[in-house]
């Protein structure tokens, strides 16, 4: 992800995909022990098709909630298809085996790790301070998914992220935050003061009370924007029409 200031790459990249199987031949027992099973596949190959129908070099696959922390799928994806794909993966924040487990996935080819939605209780528990440091140590970057009304969880998620300033950390969502929440709005830019904190611009409909073109939302992304700076921040555009990947 580099420094801030970095120019961008010439090279177009979805900033964050899903992909997911409702079944598969060698990831039945995946697909079988999914928490929320999804309801129809979202198969890498099907990504690749729209990749290519549409210009984009690389994506990057974001382990999908629904099959917890075992990222078998994703990760056989990012080794069939090594320079069209990146992959990002899920540990659990409880496991006192995480930090290894998280240096398992590094060595296996996983270049982030995301949690969420954050809980307050395990956030502020020594074992995430352990996995966090380990990240750090990793130099993986940290996906932060806050969940709905994200902002409000900032002033407890922040005084963590500054026993750890090396971490690069990148807020999914812009926090879920509402445009219409001022309390909230100012607590995801006051996380600008932290060089090494990112924000993800994406599901900018899903932020809004208006209707298309969201305009609340668009001014909610001017706002990051000219506080975090142009080049600290990603965007993702999480749903293609109705096809959710």
């Amino acid at each position: 992800m580099g420094e801030r200031g970095n120019k961008f790459s010439k090279v177009l990249c979805e900033g964050t995909v899903h992909c997911k199987y409702t079944r598969a031949l060698t990831f039945e027992k995946v697909c079988q022990a999914a928490a929320n099973p999804p309801a129809k596949d979202a198969s890498a190959e099907e990504l690749l098709a729209l990749m290519d129908a549409n210009g984009v070099d690389k994506s990057v696959i974001v382990q999908p909630i629904c099959y917890l922390y075992d990222n078998s799928y994703v990760g056989a994806c990012i080794k069939t298809w090594p320079s069209r794909f990146a992959a990002v993966a899920r540990v659990d924040p409880e496991d006192v085996n995480a930090p290894a487990h998280l240096a398992q996935l590094t060595a296996e080819g996983f270049v982030g790790v995301r949690f969420g939605p954050v809980n307050q209780t395990w956030w502020n528990a020594p074992n995430m301070l352990r996995i966090l440091e380990k990240a750090q140590g990793l130099q993986v970057p940290v996906l932060l998914f806050l969940g709905k009304d994200g902002g409000k969880s900032i002033p407890w998620i922040e005084p963590v992220l500054r026993k750890v300033p090396d971490l690069i950390v990148v807020i999914d969502h812009m926090a879920d935050v509402s445009p219409s929440d001022q309390a909230q709005v100012d607590n995801l830019l006051r996380l600008a003061a932290l060089p090494q904190v990112y924000v993800k611009i994406s599901h900018t409909w899903a932020l809004s009370t208006e209707a298309y073109p969201w305009m609340d939302a668009q001014h909610l992304v001017k706002t990051v924007i000219a506080k975090f700076g142009a080049n600290v921040r990603f965007f993702s555009f999480a749903k293609t029409n109705t096809r959710e990947f």
